[in-house]
């Protein structure tokens, strides 16, 4: 890739965020933008065992004696990590919003319902057959809860994080 066809990627959108591990311990996120993946060249190359330098413009990898490089991040990964974590946050805030949304339709509808099925049903056993599933639609209605709370968890420590990245 020339720099003429990453200075195209300004300002798209990034339509996935991955994690990359090695021996299970995780190193770096990539970001996937028009359907190709892009990850921090520093990171990469450090669980690779290889020597990253920069001059200028170009990014010299060289393999190294099983030495792994621990120089201080430069602007462009700092700047990668805030693209990475500021996907991760859009992405996280959808995921809220979609689980608000189902959280609201449990309480503007499934609840109501199941309400007056309980109190329409028939016989004795119709309404056991009620009360049951309306046990089952609260259960599944706290899990929702529950996992609207964790997205909103991970959404505060995404933001510290990117903060702590623009100091």
């Amino acid at each position: 890739m020339n720099f003429a066809d990453s200075a195209s990627l300004v300002g798209q959108k990034v339509q996935g965020l991955f994690s990359v591990e090695k021996g299970g311990q995780k190193i770096a996120d990539v970001v996937i933008i028009k359907g190709s993946t892009y990850a921090p060249v520093r990171a990469i190359s450090e669980a690779a065992g290889v020597s990253l330098t920069v001059e200028g413009k170009k990014i010299i990898v060289e393999e190294t004696s099983g030495t792994v490089s621990t120089s201080a991040p430069t602007a462009q990964t700092v700047d990668e990590k805030l693209i990475a974590l500021k996907a991760k946050a859009e992405s996280t805030s959808k995921e809220i919003e979609k689980v608000k949304a189902t959280i609201q339709f449990y309480d503007e509808k499934v609840f109501p319902k199941d309400e007056k099925a309980i109190s329409m049903a028939a016989s004795e056993a119709m309404k056991q057959i009620e009360i049951q599933r309306s046990e089952e639609n609260k259960a599944a209605y706290e899990k929702y809860k529950q996992q609207l709370a964790d997205l909103q968890a991970s959404l505060v420590e995404i933001n510290a994080q990117i903060a702590e990245l623009q100091k």
